[in-house]
């Protein structure tokens, strides 16, 4: 057993040992989609006889965590995909809020005051962008809206956050919200401009994770996520900035397609330009102007349709 993770053992149930753990280290030395609470069936490195709950910021979930965990381990023990056994220990678990004091109260109230009490304090802010950051209290969202909701969200994923929204979680200790911070804001700037859910998520959790490793500098991509945000883009990110040096390399099929017919424009030109001019002792201009223009065009999509450009090499940049 590693000690690293392990906090506070809080409670036995049976043969099952349930710990308390430091959720930043796990989510930076394991798997950074580790949130509030896992077990071995949704992550191997968790030993099978025991529960982890996050070190809560915020406190009083933990027993509809332990429900989850019981009715997901328990169907998956009977053969269940964890799919299907997710599904259904949510259900419980929103039975179980339900019962709960504050459960009752978020069914008695209008979706406007509900609002009042979820929004806690306002992080960030720019009228530019119509894009502000809110901390929020994520018990009262998981017991009113979706309890899948965990560390953060944003109006392009979650339809009960207000347009120009993005939600971070109380549940998260103050250290780690801005990695949280930086997924959010990268993932909604992707989806903003077209991008599908799945690979937005997958290029954020990238970020996050090399962040959470040292490996990216997050205060500037913080930064840079932020600004993109506020600038309101017109297009959408086809390409992203390359690993070594200076440039762009494309991110979708849209971008490979724009690419590889630009190329395809040039070789043809090029190769019209050997069978009538290759004769000739001087290379003609046109040609010069051929592969020119195709500099431009191709830098000028890519400006328009990339990242900032800026010097990089390697993931620290």
């Amino acid at each position: 057993m590693h000690a690293k993770p392990y906090k506070k053992k809080v409670a036995t149930i049976g043969e099952i040992s349930v710990w308390v753990v430091d959720g930043a280290w796990v989510r930076g030395s394991r798997d950074n989609e580790f949130t509030n609470f896992g077990q071995h069936g949704r992550f191997a490195f968790i030993p099978e006889n025991e529960f982890w709950l996050d070190e809560e910021h915020a406190r009083g979930e933990r027993r509809f965590f332990i429900h989850h965990l019981l009715v997901e381990r328990r169907l998956m023990k009977r053969g269940l995909s964890y799919g299907d056994a997710l599904e259904a220990a949510d259900r419980a678990e929103k039975a179980e809020r339900g019962k709960s004091a504050m459960g009752k109260i978020s069914k008695r109230k209008f979706d406007a005051e509900i609002l009042e009490k979820i929004h806690k304090e306002k992080l960030m802010f720019d009228k530019k962008g119509d894009i502000t950051v809110w901390l929020v209290r994520g018990e009262f969202v998981r017991d009113k809206y979706r309890m899948d909701f965990t560390e953060g969200g944003h109006d392009f994923v979650y339809d009960f956050v207000p347009n120009g929204e993005v939600w971070i979680d109380d549940d998260l200790v103050p250290e780690e919200r801005n990695f949280v911070l930086l997924h959010e804001l990268h993932e909604r700037s992707r989806m903003q401009t077209g991008w599908k859910y799945d690979d937005a998520h997958a290029s954020a959790s990238r970020l996050e994770l090399s962040a959470r490793e040292g490996n990216t500098n997050l205060k500037k991509e913080l930064e840079e996520a932020w600004n993109i945000q506020r600038e309101r883009r017109m297009f959408p990110i086809w390409y992203i900035r390359k690993t070594y040096g200076f440039g762009w390399t494309p991110a979708c099929m849209k971008g490979w397609v724009v690419t590889l017919l630009l190329v395809l424009g040039l070789i043809c030109g090029v190769a019209y330009f050997v069978a009538t001019e290759g004769d000739k002792e001087s290379v003609p201009p046109a040609y010069f102007a051929w592969v020119i223009g195709f500099a431009v065009v191709m830098t000028g999509f890519s400006w328009l349709f990339g990242e900032k450009p800026r010097w990089k090499w390697g993931s620290r940049g």
